[in-house]
């Protein structure tokens, strides 16, 4: 199932991190792990990408 980032939480630390791997709004997604623990296993742009899961909260997305 694909998802598009409609918004990424406040902070400007926050922000640059996940631009800096690729997550912005806008960003179609597919998530291949989500495992009760451990990090989020993305697949973005052909790419995979882990993300922990603090940082994964930051981030709202909506069904594509």
């Amino acid at each position: 199932m694909n998802y598009k980032i409609v918004s990424i939480g406040e902070g400007k630390k926050i922000k640059l991190r996940l631009i800096s791997m690729g997550l912005y709004v806008g960003v179609i997604l597919k998530i291949i792990k989500n495992d009760k623990f451990g990090p989020l296993i993305l697949s973005v742009k052909g790419s995979r990408i882990s993300v922990g899961r603090g940082l994964a909260m930051k981030i709202i997305v909506e069904r594509v």
